[in-house]
């Protein structure tokens, strides 16, 4: 027996979870085909940011990111009845007084960085962690539970996520079909895995390796996500993540002695109390030298998209792309030159 659907979609992660939040969101009806690998969302930290914090510069699109980013995982957050924001400020430690006057300056006088960038510091006043110069504070910020999304999706939708490898033998593009199911449109969001796509063979994605550290302490320490050498992000029951190494040449996708090392030393410069590490993960991001996502149609097959390249800011860019690409589809609207997939054609 044959099935009509609306969308076929290709790739469990945060990106092909909102794809098929969009098509729920406008009445299309989809299917979605996720592995049970692990993938970059199953270990990114979720990270609410909109400031780049070794500059102090504003990320790309910072205002309009940032407005999408909390209606759509707002709006996921009431469908799934589950708490997946967590709204708390990151505190910047600084380094030097000339980062101070940097801070001050950029607050000042770019009008994006005056919503983000307190221009009050505060003190440190915890004994556990080594700030002598105080804290910046970025506003509207915190983190996304990309964990708890992902349990919950595939759970609300047990019926329409098919957990299997894609078969790529099965998929006829030329005729809209994959095994029993006849689609209109077909979105791949793999990730790094479209390396093996048949079809994006030419989609220039690089890949990062990230390694993070989940730890529990009983030192006192701010809600906050305090960000120095490496970011240290309260969780619950006294975890915390410590996050995240950026490396481009590496073996395999498994934890490294190097890793855990390296973010040992990056929170013990500003950290001074005792903690376990709990769990250590690791996974592969799909970046791009330009560090804009790929979106946009396949450049011969009808029907055929591509959602990629979120890299390491995925909090950010998956929710914009997904909407780029789900009113490019139902509305005709254009996919902005920056993010389209036709600049690498």
């Amino acid at each position: 027996m044959e099935n009509e659907i609306d969308f076929l979609i290709v790739g469990g992660g945060i990106s092909g979870i909102l794809m098929a939040y969009q098509c729920h969101q406008n009445n299309k009806s989809f299917i979605l085909v996720a592995d049970d690998k692990r993938s970059a969302t199953h270990v990114a930290a979720g990270v609410i940011n909109p400031v780049v914090l070794s500059k102090f510069n504003p990320i790309w699109k910072a205002e309009q990111q940032m407005q999408e980013l909390k209606e759509d995982f707002l709006s996921l957050e009431k469908f799934l009845e589950k708490k997946i924001i967590h709204s708390m400020p990151v505190y910047r430690i600084f380094s030097s007084e000339d980062e101070q006057k940097t801070w001050h300056k950029k607050s000042e006088n770019n009008p994006t960085l005056q919503k983000f960038l307190s221009a009050e510091f505060h003190p440190n006043h915890y004994p556990s962690i080594d700030a002598p110069l105080g804290f910046g504070e970025v506003l509207s910020t915190g983190y996304v539970d990309f964990k708890l999304i992902i349990q919950e999706f595939f759970k609300a939708f047990k019926n329409f996520v098919k957990i299997e490898n894609f078969d790529f033998d099965q998929f006829q593009p030329e005729i809209k079909k994959y095994k029993n199911f006849n689609f209109q449109h077909c979105v791949f969001c793999e990730g790094i895995k479209v390396k093996s796509n048949p079809y994006f063979q030419s989609v220039p994605i690089k890949e990062n390796k990230g390694e993070v550290l989940k730890i529990k302490t009983t030192a006192d320490l701010p809600n906050a996500i305090v960000k120095s050498k490496c970011f240290l992000m309260p969780i619950e029951n006294q975890e915390y993540y410590v996050g995240a190494t950026y490396a481009r040449e590496f073996d395999d996708d498994e934890p490294t002695e190097e890793g855990k090392l390296k973010l040992e030393n990056q929170l013990k410069s500003f950290f001074k109390k005792d903690y376990e590490i709990i769990t250590h993960y690791a996974a592969i991001r799909p970046t791009v030298q330009d560090r804009r996502p790929i979106v946009g149609k396949h450049h011969e097959l009808n029907g055929i998209y591509i959602l990629n390249g979120m890299g390491t800011r995925g909090t950010f860019n998956a929710p914009y792309s997904a909407r780029r690409l789900i009113n490019f589809i139902l509305k005709g609207e254009k996919i902005p030159e920056e993010i389209n997939y036709q600049r690498f054609i």
